[in-house]
């Protein structure tokens, strides 16, 4: 079923229970205030009859007869009778009519009685006279009364299924108004495919649900337009980085194939393959921990660490390897509390990550000194990796955590655009932040944000 016949149909239902409550609200008040207003009239009729019977008692039948024409008009199937102290009719002498001696016996207790029998209503009076006590019983049927309720109760019921009908028809075009911009982001949608994922939603005014919709599919478009851009560069650039070295040492094995060679040239062009190789298992292992990082982001090893104690542990490891540049580490406004330093986190990550800042800041420094700063601000920590190096170009600051992405100026050096990358990516999982600031030849500087744990 469609959310417009639904919301019609939800509406429609909460109307018609309220109309439904109303309407037998108002019905029993008119029910009610019939009952009470022909009682009254019966009990009129019962006082009258019995002042004009008791006080004419006098009156010879002849008499009596000629003060009853002029009587009022009788009532829809009246019955009238009066009883003495002995339950014997007086005055009207009808034994078809006779109420029972239970019935006259509960007026006397309670000396006015009303009660209801299928449609004929009765009431009773008990009437003190000079001449005795008696029991005066009448009862009617309210024909008029009857017939205004039925005509009253049809009209209620053709209002109620009128009003229901408009409702529905009504609620049909309201609920279709409401969901034309659902409507209209659905068109969207349909239209925005693989090739044109930088097409975006009307995000309308941004003041409603639906603005609210509209932005997050936005926002769900542009981290899968980010997702399709790097797996499309991924696949791209690892393809030709895996074919170079592997063309290498085909190319390599070919020729030392070519013919019988001395023992000398077997040598070099291992040691030739070698290199190819090392370089392939290289690319290979940082395309791992790349995809590691961007394809199984799910629940990682953490526990509480320390972040001074990492820095010295990556100095301590950084200066044991040879051909390493040397590394100035500085500690800044570090707390009285040593616990503002804990962090909570993967230290195996936050290590690979920031030697590979390390390791290109040291590569593109020409091995010139590198300086490493850890800052603390309030529940803040900061790490700053300051090179003298060849810097990057502003226009392609935004783009070198990108995977294989490499500037203009870096391409003479080795390496394959992998380390940054992979770098923003574990910072990242740490609900962390990295910034890049530079200009050609005035070296780079990286910060790294933490949040420290509270």
């Amino acid at each position: 079923m469609k959310i417009k016949n639904r919301l019609s149909l939800q509406f429609t239902a909460i109307v018609a229970t309220m109309l439904a409550l109303v309407f037998s609200v108002l019905y029993w008040i008119s029910e009610e205030d019939r009952k009470t207003d022909f009682y009254s009239r019966l009990k009129d009729r019962a006082l009258t009859t019995a002042e004009i019977f008791l006080a004419q008692d006098n009156l010879s039948r002849a008499k009596f007869s000629e003060v009853q024409a002029k009587y009022p008009q009788q009532l829809p199937g009246e019955i009238v009778r009066l009883y003495d102290s002995v339950d014997h009719p007086v005055f009207i002498q009808d034994t078809i009519h006779r109420w029972a001696r239970n019935v006259i016996d509960q007026v006397r207790q309670e000396k006015t009685l009303e009660f209801q029998t299928r449609k004929r209503q009765t009431v009773g009076l008990y009437y003190i006279d000079n001449s005795g006590n008696f029991v005066v019983l009448a009862s009617a049927i309210d024909v008029y009364g009857f017939s205004t309720q039925k005509k009253f109760l049809i009209v209620l019921a053709a209002t109620f299924v009128i009003t229901l009908i408009i409702l529905f028809m009504a609620g049909r075009v309201f609920a279709q108004v409401a969901l034309n911009p659902i409507n209209k982001v659905n068109q969207q949608v349909k239209s925005i495919q693989a090739s044109n994922l930088n097409l975006r939603v009307d995000e309308g005014n941004g003041k409603d649900e639906i603005s609210a919709l509209a932005i997050n599919f936005n926002n769900l478009l542009e981290r899968i337009q980010g997702a399709f851009e790097i797996q499309s560069s991924f696949v791209t650039n690892a393809s030709h980085e895996l074919r170079t070295p592997v063309t290498s040492i085909i190319g390599e094995i070919e020729v030392t194939l070519d013919k019988i060679r001395e023992g000398e040239e077997y040598r070099k062009s291992m040691q030739s393959i070698l290199q190819e190789a090392e370089r392939l298992k290289e690319i290979t292992d940082n395309l791992l921990d790349l995809a590691q990082v961007n394809f199984n982001i799910g629940p990682v090893t953490t526990s509480t660490f320390r972040v001074d104690d990492l820095m010295w542990d990556i100095r301590d490891e950084w200066v044991r390897k040879p051909n390493n540049c040397p590394l100035d580490l500085k500690l800044v406004g570090m707390p009285e509390d040593e616990n503002e330093l804990l962090i909570k986190g993967n230290k195996q990550l936050l290590d690979l990550a920031i030697n590979n800042i390390l390791k290109n800041a040291c590569k593109f420094s020409g091995n010139k000194a590198v300086t490493c700063t850890l800052k603390h601000n309030e529940h803040r920590i900061s790490i700053l990796i300051t090179d003298n190096g060849i810097g990057i170009a502003k226009e392609d600051l935004p783009h070198i955590f990108q995977p294989f992405y490499r500037g203009n100026n870096a391409r003479a050096y080795s390496g394959y655009g992998i380390g940054l990358s992979l770098a923003e990516k574990i910072i990242s999982l740490h609900q962390g932040t990295i910034i890049a600031r530079s200009s050609i030849g005035e070296g780079a500087e990286f910060e790294i944000s933490l949040q420290g744990k509270t």
